[in-house]
């Protein structure tokens, strides 16, 4: 259904953490509105941690440093950590929960020329649009509180609570998951540094029954990085890619196992159907991402564009098909098609004849990989490595734990 977005929620399965459910979108920004079962378990879990405190600093007392996630769960962690006499470290890993993480920082990019996440700036961003940007960020700001603030205040314990911005002001570096390259509107400021990438600095290699099928095939590879099991994309767009892909000449590894296949992809003759197509099956339960997309057979990569997967389809130049489901899955995909590096087909709209002309246009048109080339190279001719400018940030503050 038009409108709706997917949500994680606690599992009451037996062997599972979560589930993956749907609902509408709220209309103010497009903001989640939270099923009871998230609130609930977040102010459980906040009220948990509080009232422990004895616990947890026996299993901390030699912690350097404090590290803890932002907005989301930002009164809860940042609560806890004022109890400890520890530099605090902020993670910010959602971009449209980061502007809630820029406001109490002091760090809100101009509203004049920046939009309002989920937003996005139009060809005409003139005096109205500007006014209704001003508006929207107010209302970003005051539906952050209702989901993100109010739930959790019941769950503090008495004389713990302490004003947001305080809690803020006790920040003494912020990690954020992308980089400014792939995000223009990344504030700049000294606390703040980029981490985008440091996941991909030591992948695994490449196994022997994956490797074979890449050197055999010399028309190329394409990397599928959607998990079959977990069907995030839905049924129906799951379906439509697999039947695109099978009758392409490459050899597509996706990440998965091939009994999940059955599992509501299709009905029993899915299996039979797909593989009378030309193109070679490799499934890998968590294969090496990282190496794969730098593989010389590599040809195209298949994700849901979420910030790593975008962080590391810049960071190798491979062309990129987006389906995204989440709102910040959206925004990260629409930066890297303004890029130059992607197409966006978000879920809901995948058909099996527009995957065939997609995945075609991006292996064969060699703009994207020309375009591809010149923004790795942008980012990996950066002053420091990833991994060498955030030891470089932990060590400063480890020797001058303050802002």
């Amino acid at each position: 259904m038009e409108g709706n977005q997917h949500y994680i929620t606690p599992s009451h399965t037996d062997g599972k953490l979560y589930e993956v459910t749907s609902g509408r979108a709220a209309a103010v920004n497009q903001a989640p509105t939270y099923d009871p079962l998230v609130t609930s378990s977040r102010r459980l879990a906040c009220h948990s941690l509080l009232t422990n405190t004895s616990w947890t600093k026996n299993q901390t007392f030699r912690a350097k440093i404090f590290v803890t996630p932002l907005h989301f769960h930002d009164l809860c962690t940042l609560t806890f950590a004022r109890q400890f006499d520890l530099p605090v470290v902020g993670l910010v890993t959602s971009r449209i929960g980061s502007w809630w993480s820029w406001y109490w920082l002091d760090l809100v990019p101009p509203l004049a020329t920046n939009a309002v996440p989920p937003n996005e700036l139009s060809a005409n961003f003139g005096f109205f649009e500007r006014m209704f940007n001003i508006i929207d960020f107010w209302s970003y700001i005051s539906v952050r509180e209702g989901d993100w603030v109010a739930p959790l205040m019941p769950s503090l314990p008495p004389g713990s609570v302490q004003p947001i911005a305080e809690l803020y002001a006790a920040l003494t570096t912020v990690l954020v998951a992308w980089d400014g390259l792939t995000d223009l509107q990344l504030p700049r400021a000294s606390f703040l540094t980029s981490v985008a990438g440091l996941q991909w600095d030591r992948d695994e290699e490449i196994t022997k029954d994956t490797l074979l099928p890449l050197q055999r095939n010399r028309n190329g590879a394409i990397f599928c990085n959607l998990k079959l099991r977990e069907l995030w994309v839905g049924r129906a767009a799951q379906r439509a890619l697999l039947h695109a892909l099978a009758a392409t000449p490459f050899t597509v590894v996706w990440r998965g196992v091939e009994e999940a296949w059955g599992e509501g992809v299709d009905d029993g003759n899915q299996t039979e159907n797909t593989r009378k197509g030309s193109a070679m099956f490799v499934y890998k339960e968590d294969p090496p991402m990282a190496a794969l997309l730098a593989h010389p057979r590599h040809r195209l990569l298949i994700s849901m564009c979420g910030e790593s997967d975008v962080t590391a389809a810049v960071l190798v130049g491979s062309p990129t098909l987006c389906i995204p489901v989440t709102p910040d899955q959206h925004l990260t995909s629409n930066k890297l098609r303004d890029l130059g590096l992607a197409v966006v087909v978000p879920a809901r709209d995948v058909t099996t004849n527009q995957m065939r002309d997609v995945i075609r246009e991006l292996t064969t048109n060699r703009s994207y990989r020309s375009r591809g080339r010149q923004l790795a190279e942008e980012y990996i001719d950066q002053p420091l490595h990833v991994s060498d400018r955030v030891l470089h940030t932990l060590e400063k503050l480890m020797r001058r734990p303050w802002r």
